[in-house]
């Protein structure tokens, strides 16, 4: 709702208003955004509204549709890729593990307020791995980060699944095989 409400007040984006051949109302909006004193000829607002003009101009030019997205093999691959991503997400096992920590935590034998604490660690270093990756992604590449990303989560999956089925089933308080669950699960 609250969104919502916040659309009354979101400017409309320049590039449309240029698509439709709204340039003026683009151009106050896109000088509404760039304002700023320290650039009183607005250079920053004019290379945007020309670089914005030229890139509509040239998709015009190169008009497409969703078929082109099969027909063009650059434009396959990259459905397929982003297809992969979306799917290798959701397959491994994140979600499950962040919607039921706390109870997993639980059943590895973690009392009081120890469930909710290694859920915030948990959600923390999830956190600073975003953040790891935002700063070396141009380094290292796309490509090494998400192969490292996906096997490394196999593998924690794996030990965190086969400790939790050990220590499920059984009154195991084994305090190094807590250690290893919990590790696997932060990972």
């Amino acid at each position: 709702m609250v969104l919502l409400i916040g659309c009354i007040w979101v400017l409309e984006s320049p590039r449309w208003l240029i698509a439709q051949k709204r340039a003026p109302e683009g151009w106050a909006i896109l000088r509404k955004l760039h304002a700023d004193p320290n650039d009183p000829d607005e250079v920053a607002a004019h290379e945007e509204f020309y670089q914005m003009k030229k890139q509509i101009e040239l998709e015009l030019k190169n008009a497409t549709g969703y078929l082109s997205i099969f027909q063009t093999p650059a434009y396959r691959k990259r459905v397929y890729i982003s297809c992969f991503i979306h799917y290798a997400a959701n397959a491994t096992g994140v979600l499950v593990i962040n919607n039921y920590s706390i109870t997993m935590y639980k059943n590895l034998g973690l009392t009081g307020y120890l469930p909710l604490l290694m859920y915030c660690v948990y959600t923390l270093i999830g956190a600073l791995g975003n953040l790891f990756s935002l700063l070396t992604i141009d380094k290292t590449g796309r490509r090494f980060a998400l192969l490292t990303g996906l096997i490394g989560c196999m593998i924690c999956v794996i030990v965190e699944a086969a400790m939790v089925g050990r220590l499920v089933k059984g009154s195991s308080n084994s305090l190094a095989d807590q250690k290893v669950a919990i590790v696997a699960i932060m990972m």
